[in-house]
Formats: structure tokens, sequence, C-alpha cells
């Protein structure tokens, strides 16, 4: 749930729909889930960055081409998903890693039907149907509601916004889940070069100009006397 304005509580679909309550025939060795759209679209993006992390002009680029079964292609994305974008790159020294959370949560607006939004580790605890079940205290009427609670509650709700298909959502809708808590498959500390390392390499560089200069001065004297000795050969054969 969206729990952000308490006067507008909404369901995140994707992540009712590939949250494990809404898996079948679940057993010890596996679960009948629903595919993931989100993997193909992470994939395409992978596929193209090549690398574990990008500018943000790179993935605006590529997001605003790439399209989902509810998202057009060759869109143009809100000033508030680009801004957001920059402010994980900068987070990050300049590059957005793509194996990260908070890239995954930019995902989920730029594709708010396809990628579930990722909440940090530990706020939620996802069981599966029959986990609540096996808890003695817990029977079938504690999980589930008739036909008519659930029109009740869908009579209470406050009336929705409708979205044009294919719009973004205005900024002050999305950032209400916004956060900038990182998590990352794998971290790397970022590069910055101290003094030492600026002087080894400066160091490196001068040895490296000094070597090649040496061998072409090498070269010019090794075959110095070969072209003075042509030249000498033909004026001789020139006056004769």
């Amino acid at each position: 749930m969206d729990e952000s304005d308490p006067l507008n509580l909404r369901v995140l679909i994707p992540n009712y729909i590939y949250g494990p309550s809404n898996c079948v025939a679940s057993s010890s060795y596996y679960s009948v889930c629903c595919v993931d759209e989100c993997e193909s679209i992470l994939g395409r993006i992978e596929q193209l960055v090549s690398a574990p992390e990008a500018s943000p002009a790179t993935i605006l680029n590529l997001v605003q081409m790439t399209a989902s079964a509810t998202v057009p292609s060759n869109r143009t994305l809100s000033t508030w998903l680009q801004t957001r974008l920059h402010e994980v790159a900068e987070h990050h020294g300049g590059l957005v890693p793509l194996h990260g959370r908070l890239f995954m949560q930019w995902l989920h607006y730029a594709y708010p039907r396809e990628c579930s939004f990722p909440h940090t580790l530990g706020a939620i605890n996802p069981q599966l149907a029959e986990d609540v079940l096996s808890n003695d205290t817990t029977t079938e009427a504690d999980v589930s509601a008739t036909a008519a609670v659930m029109q009740e509650i869908v009579a209470a709700a406050q009336p929705q916004k409708l979205r044009v298909h294919g719009t973004e959502a205005d900024a002050s809708e999305e950032s209400g889940m916004w956060s900038m808590d990182e998590e990352l498959v794998v971290w790397r500390q970022p590069f910055q070069p101290s003094e030492s390392t600026l002087g080894s390499v400066s160091g490196r560089r001068v040895a490296l100009l000094a070597a090649a200069l040496s061998f072409a001065i090498a070269g010019v004297r090794s075959i110095q006397p070969l072209l003075t000795g042509s030249k000498r050969a033909s004026s001789d054969k020139y006056w004769v």
C-alpha cells in the first residue's frame, strides 16, 4: 500500500501482482507467480548500456525510447523524473548504478504498472497465504472478505483522479514515497585521486615520455649512417 497520503490510500499494483501473496501452487520447491515485466525493461537497458552504471543523459535517452505494455516509446519524461535521476547520479558521484535500490525506485515511477516499488530492507515482511494461515489463531475469514465488504470499501474510498493512458503523474502525486535510501548489490568506493596518486601518475607519464624520446633518438642515430652512405654513393655516381 502507498500510505504516504492518509486521505488517498492506493494499492501499488505491480507490488501486489508480483508479491508472494498472489502466487499459487506453492510448495517447498517452487511457486507459480506472475512474470515480472520489469525484468525485460531492465534487461533492455543493461543490454544497451553494457556497463554496471551509466550517466543520467544516457539512461534518459534509453528510457524515453523503451516502450512497455502500458507506456509508449518516444515519450518525454517529466521534469520530476529527470530531476530525481540526476539526484541519484549526484548521490553516486555522477553515474547511476543500474543494480541498486535508487535506480529501481526510479524505474517504478518511470514504469508504474510494470516495476515494483522497492521497499528498504526490513520495511516489509511479505508472506505466502499458507504461511499466514499456519498460525493457529488465524482463519480464512481473517484474511478474506466477502463481495459485499469489498464493495463497501470501494464505495467509501475517495474519488481517484483519472490518468490519460501513457501520461506521467504529477510530481505531488508521485513524490510521497520517494526516499534516498540506497541498497547496492555490489558497492564500490568512488575513485578520488589523492595528491600522491596524481604525483605518481605524472611521474609515470614523464618516464614514458622520456623512454619514447630515447627510443626515437636511438632510431635516428642507427639509420643516419645508412642515409649518409646512400647520399655519398649517389653523389659519386652522378659526378663520374
